[in-house]
């Protein structure tokens, strides 16, 4: 974020106006202890109305051009006068009237004399990137509007990259108003628009874009063409359509293509592996990933490869390829570390405790989406911070903590209906249905999952519809088989295995099988249920699916019970408690330790 001083210099250079609006009284009693000043003394008082607030002495001489020991004494005297404070040795204005005052009565020729004067001093000593608004304001007040511009840009860039999302949108907008040079005019419009994008102003991004888009189309520039249909895309692919803003990405991507544009192909190839999410089609959005981490390899952009990485590792996550996704995840943090984006390190993290968390290494998929919610809340990331409390709700439901798990979904579904975010909710309430369920309730949670299946039905939740069809179809059934209806149960069950299989989630192959087991168990048709739950286990030991691995050869072993296959159905019994007991030994935290191990023995 930027630093106190830089913010309080940019709130300060956000007040000077030459319209003062002082009541008369307190305007003409700071005017007549002013007036009484020494010219030293008011001098220096000039200089830093203009420069702002917060200057070290160092830099006011610089400014000022005056003796060290001179200025020294001046300062001292206005700080014994009461005009000034001193702290952690730098100067201001004991009060912001008196330097409004000050400012207001220089003459306009003066004021602009001295901003340009200190804009081009500061512009000598190497500014840092938290001084460039500052640079701005005094270049464009000091008539420079060529410099005032380039460092307004400058300082949108560096405010975008602290996470000051609002202020970067007024930078850029200030930069806007000082330019009619078409091109440097596109890139106060793309600049606007990626501001208004990170503050989840949709509406506002997409009119700043369009309007980058119709002046671009007057210019044959197809660079600013193609990072402008980036921006459309990006912004579309944000909002979570149902198509996923497949439209704009193409264009986003042809456009690259026509420009020569490799950074932007990668990205566009990104947005496309989104699409292909969306609507389920994993092996294409997998071809897409991996082209544009190739992409970026070869452009040695390490930012962007780690990006490509983690989105392959959330794809291998999804077809419950564990080992990959864990690899892909961590290949993309370790690029990551050399970079600032703190935004991509947060979803890495969420990604690679989805994946430890689906092979069942709970404890490291807990510190990774501790890890994911604490940078998320550095750079303010809503979506994230809503995910992580569901993502964490859903091992602890593994675990067989059902109240900690359903406070931590419920509170999921509270901060994503809050911000506006309907993948995260979807999500937490369906992990609320299954909460329920486990609690006692499958009544309650056939309920609400009738609301959710309005819902998705209606596309209310946007982007990957296949995916909350297929927890939907196995939650439901789940209710259903609790609620003594097995034949319904088994249909959703047979509907889940055939969805799943089209998609290649092999989770829910697994999870599906394993609920054909229990609905055929119920129906009295045990060698039919051996079989189903001989599949659900093969499944779930290939992709290493910790839950599916335990609770079924338990179940396995009773039917063995029931077809008196006592030796078969004590080898079960034993090959699930060793599973048990090492899942149990890996878990770091004693009294989830002590919670899992009794909810297996009664499960």
């Amino acid at each position: 974020m930027l630093d106190n001083a830089a913010k309080a210099n940019w709130q300060a250079l956000s007040r000077t106006d030459p319209t003062l609006t002082l009541p008369d009284a307190i305007r003409d009693s700071i005017r007549d202890r002013l007036k009484r000043l020494p010219q030293a003394e008011r001098e220096a008082l000039d200089w830093m109305a203009v420069y702002g607030r917060h200057i070290d002495f160092s830099t006011l001489q610089t400014i000022s051009d005056q003796l060290q020991m001179t200025l020294l004494n001046t300062v001292e005297q206005l700080a014994a006068r009461q005009l000034l404070v001193e702290t952690t040795g730098q100067y201001d204005f004991i009060h912001h009237k008196i330097r409004e005052v000050v400012y207001y009565d220089l003459s306009t020729a003066r004021r602009g004399l001295y901003h340009r004067q200190i804009a081009e001093t500061l512009d000598t000593l190497v500014p840092s990137p938290d001084q460039t608004a500052l640079l701005a304001h005094h270049f464009e007040y000091g008539g420079e509007n060529e410099k005032a511009f380039t460092y307004w840009m400058l300082a949108g860039k560096h405010a975008l990259a602290a996470y000051a999302h609002q202020q970067a949108a007024r930078h850029y907008e200030r930069a806007l108003a000082l330019t009619d040079k078409p091109a440097a005019q596109i890139d106060a419009y793309l600049g606007i628009g990626n501001a208004f994008m990170l503050l989840d102003d949709y509406k506002a991004a997409t009119t700043v874009i369009r309007q980058g888009l119709e002046l671009v189309e007057h210019h044959d520039d197809d660079a600013r063409r193609s990072r402008l249909l980036y921006a459309q895309a990006q912004n579309a692919s944000r909002q979570h359509r149902s198509d996923g803003g497949k439209p704009e990405v193409e264009a986003a991507l042809i456009a690259a293509e026509q420009a020569g544009d490799e950074y932007y192909l990668a990205q566009s190839l990104l947005l496309l592996t989104e699409v292909h999410e969306s609507s389920g089609d994993l092996s294409s959005a997998l071809e897409t990933a991996t082209r544009a981490q190739i992409v970026s390899n070869k452009l040695n952009d390490n930012q962007l490869e780690a990006r490509a990485l983690v989105e392959i590792g959330f794809l291998h996550g999804q077809r419950a390829e564990f080992n990959d996704a864990v690899n892909a995840a961590e290949l993309g943090l370790n690029l990551l570390a050399e970079t600032d984006d703190q935004n991509a390190i947060a979803y890495a993290w969420n990604i690679l405790g989805r994946a430890l968390g689906g092979r069942g290494d709970y404890s490291r998929a807990l510190d990774a989406f501790q890890r994911s919610q604490e940078q998320a809340q550095i750079v303010g990331d809503r979506y994230l911070l809503a995910q992580a409390l569901n993502m964490r709700g859903w091992l602890y439901r593994e675990l067989g903590d059902y109240e900690n798990s359903l406070k931590l979904d419920e509170e999921g579904v509270d901060f994503a209906q809050q911000w506006g975010k309907p993948s995260p909710e979807i999500s937490a309430r369906l992990n609320v249905c299954l909460d329920v369920l486990h609690l006692g309730d499958p009544g309650r949670a056939l309920a609400l999952l009738n609301n959710i299946k309005t819902q998705i039905n209606a596309g209310s939740f946007g982007f990957h519809s296949w995916r909350w069809r297929l927890r939907l179809l196995h939650t439901r059934g789940m209710c259903l088989l609790a609620s003594d209806e097995p034949s319904k149960a088994l249909s959703l069950a047979e509907e889940g295995v055939s969805l799943a299989e089209t998609s290649v989630i092999l989770k829910y192959v697994a999870l599906n099988h394993e609920l054909r087991g229990l609905a055929l168990a119920k129906l009295g048709r045990v060698d039919e249920a051996i079989g189903a739950t001989k599949t659900a286990i093969s499944l779930a030991d290939d992709i290493h699916f910790q839950p599916v691995r335990w609770a079924s050869r338990h179940q396995l072993a009773e039917l063995y019970r029931q077809n008196d296959c006592e030796q078969e159905a004590k080898n079960s019994s034993s090959e699930a408690e060793h599973i048990i007991q090492a899942i149990a030994t890996s878990l770091e935290d004693e009294s989830l330790r002590v919670t899992f191990l009794n909810a297996a023995l009664h499960h």
